[in-house]
């Protein structure tokens, strides 16, 4: 109970112990991991108010009129497997196989908690809130809210708990409410929503802009994959399975095939270099093995004192 594990302390108020600390690296910890793909969604949201006009209209109508929108746009193919994999983080917080235990929650509420409990003579009081708000995190009390229907589920993914404790201890005055923390965690859950959004619209801008550079400046965008930083999750990334298929059972679209005529070369190219570069390293460790191995047999024994004095 938060009321017992507070400790006095000459001259201040409260300090914090050794659970609230573990629970404040634990919410810093899932904070650290987010951090990256949180500022690439930040600057999505910037691409896609400069560069909205590229999102609108038929390729082929337009014409090369849409290449002065499109090349932009086209240099941030290199940054396309980045900007997935950031998607897919969101993506995986806002709809979670992981979830946070129910000895993690609490200990990350405490944190929340201890710092917004203004006076002792509030301790008890936020005990229980605290208590409260932990029970959403149990597996008993989700099963009968969903069995029941009378509550709902809270996203369960650490870092959503992490962002709404963080949002909270910015904006809020007192220590919340198990119904305070819920809409918190809805605010997070559908923030995160707007920013997976984000991601998702510039990887399908650069998908667009590749189409219109393919279309009608084809020498540009071979000398685009030509770049080394250029890799197959790229070009993955780059190949829309729509056209793979084609409209109406057509065959894949000219752009779908070179596409995947560069993932076979450049994936091939990649497996060979790990594989060189794993001969490589078993040859240096054989290598250094074999010296070492060599040392032991000929560095001569250490003579004893008796010998020296033998001689």
């Amino acid at each position: 109970m938060v009321g017992r594990s507070l400790i006095k302390m000459p001259g201040r108020a409260l300090a914090q112990p050794a659970a609230q600390v573990g629970g404040l690296a634990l919410i810093n910890d899932e904070l650290a991991g987010i951090a990256e793909a949180l500022q690439i969604a930040e600057r999505c949201r910037q691409i896609i108010k400069d560069h909205s006009s590229l999102g609108a209209g038929d390729i082929v109508r337009l014409g090369a009129r849409m290449l002065d929108h499109a090349k932009p746009i086209h240099k941030l193919l290199a940054g396309a497997a980045k900007l997935d994999c950031a998607h897919s983080t969101l993506l995986s917080i806002i709809y979670p196989r992981e979830r946070i235990s129910h000895a993690d929650a609490i200990k990350m509420l405490a944190v929340l908690f201890s710092a917004m409990s203004r006076k002792k003579s509030d301790a008890g009081e936020t005990a229980m809130k605290l208590a409260a708000c932990a029970d959403m995190f149990d597996p008993v009390s989700e099963a009968v809210g969903k069995a029941s229907g009378l509550w709902k589920p809270v996203p369960k993914h650490p870092v959503m708990l992490a962002l709404a404790i963080k949002h909270l201890m910015a904006t809020s005055v007192w220590a919340p409410s198990e119904c305070e923390l819920r809409e918190a965690m809805k605010t997070v859950r559908d923030r995160l929503l707007v920013m997976a959004h984000h991601i998702g619209e510039v990887v399908s801008l650069i998908n667009r802009a590749d189409m219109v550079v393919f279309t009608f400046d084809r020498a540009a965008w071979n000398a685009a994959y030509a770049d080394a930083r250029i890799s197959a999750s790229i070009i993955a990334v780059m190949s829309d399975d729509s056209e793979q298929l084609g409209e109406d059972g057509e065959p894949p679209t000219p752009r779908w095939k070179a596409l995947d005529d560069l993932w076979e070369a450049k994936y091939a190219a990649e497996e060979a270099a790990l594989i060189a570069a794993d001969e490589r390293k078993q040859i240096t460790d054989e290598s250094t093995s074999t010296k070492i191995a060599a040392c032991k047999t000929t560095l001569p024994a250490k003579k004893t004192r008796k010998l020296k004095e033998d001689a």
